[in-house]
């Protein structure tokens, strides 16, 4: 049984000022199962902002929100993720 996951994803994102980069993220996945195929499509939203940037270091934060479709359930979610390069 092929257990890898295959699909693709597509991504756009936009560079209006240095410290803020909306994006959009399309997302779909096939995996064959046993019982059949389970598909995974997600739409995400999101932008990154720095917070600080030197010469040394930088942080930068990121806020996504994605709809998920799984098996025929929608979800919701959000993260926040911080990033800190020093």
């Amino acid at each position: 049984m092929d257990r890898k996951i295959h699909g693709w994803y597509l991504q756009a994102e936009a560079h209006p000022v240095g410290w803020c980069v909306p994006f959009l993220r399309y997302d779909d996945t096939r995996t064959r199962l046993e019982t059949g195929t389970d598909r995974i499509q997600q739409g995400t939203i999101g932008v990154s902002l720095q917070l600080y940037g030197g010469d040394v270091q930088s942080a930068r934060i990121a806020l996504e929100a994605a709809r998920r479709r799984e098996m025929g359930t929608d979800t919701n979610s959000g993260i926040v993720n911080l990033l800190w390069i020093f």
